[in-house]
Formats: structure tokens, C-alpha cells, sequence
């Protein structure tokens, strides 16, 4: 389990296609919510299955809180970092991409109307944090 503010990842490892164990957690899991007064949004709430012999599974998993399906997705952004079930980093990039490239085109209209420092400090304050922390996550 992972815990960050109010996110919440479950991390399981699945064998010989037994979904069981993984349904009994989820119900604990409810039910420690609501004994806490905690709201989980189970519309928010998703599965990805990892790894390469994902295509040879024979049945769908079928997972339920509350008797509500989860749906299972591809790619899930984790604190920021878009992580795809390939374990390849293109959705992250492409993200990543649009907003620096938002901003560059920003700087590149504005260059003869700033002075280079102001630039740079927009640069460090725009464009720098998107970098450092995907390294980070």
C-alpha cells in the first residue's frame, strides 16, 4: 500500500489467475473507509495489470467495491507521473511535452520584450519543475 495526502495505491502481486485475495482486500479496504468516516471515490477508483503475458489471460478480471465494477486502464497518472502497463514512458513524455512546449513558445514571442533574466526566471519557475520532477518520481 501507498499512501500520499489523499492517494491511496494498492500494489498486488497476482498467481494463477486468483482474483480472490485481491477482492477480500478491497472489501477490507471499504470497510476500513467507512469505519473512518472516509469517502472513497470509487468512480476514480482503477486497476492496470503489468507485465508481457497480460494478452494470455484467459478471463477478465472482475473486480468490485460496493458491488460497483472497477475499470481497468492502460495508463494511470501516480503523483504526477503518468505510468502505462508497458512500463514505457510515451504518454509521460508527450504530457510533459505539451506544457514545457506551451511555455517555450510563450518565451520565444516575449525575448524581445523581457530582459534575459526575466526570462531565465520564468524558464527556472515554468519549465524546470516539469523536468526535475518526473527525474524524482
Amino acid at each position: 500500500m501507498i499512501l500520499f495526502a489523499d492517494d491511496t495505491n494498492l500494489l498486488f502481486e497476482l498467481e494463477d489467475q486468483n482474483t480472490h485475495v485481491i477482492q477480500n482486500e478491497l472489501i477490507n479496504i471499504a470497510e476500513w473507509f467507512s469505519i473512518n468516516k472516509l469517502s472513497l471515490n470509487i468512480s476514480k477508483t482503477k486497476y492496470m495489470l503489468f507485465g508481457k503475458n497480460k494478452s494470455l489471460r484467459k478471463d477478465p478480471i472482475c473486480l468490485k467495491i460496493n458491488d460497483i465494477n472497477i475499470s481497468q486502464v492502460n495508463s494511470i497518472s501516480f503523483l504526477g507521473v503518468m505510468i502505462q502497463d508497458n512500463l514505457k514512458w510515451n504518454e509521460n513524455i508527450t504530457i510533459k511535452g505539451n506544457k514545457i512546449s506551451k511555455v517555450n513558445s510563450i518565451l520565444y514571442r516575449m525575448k524581445h520584450v523581457l530582459p534575459e533574466t526575466v526570462m531565465i526566471h520564468i524558464y527556472n519557475a515554468l519549465v524546470v519543475p516539469h523536468l526535475n520532477y518526473a527525474i524524482l518520481a
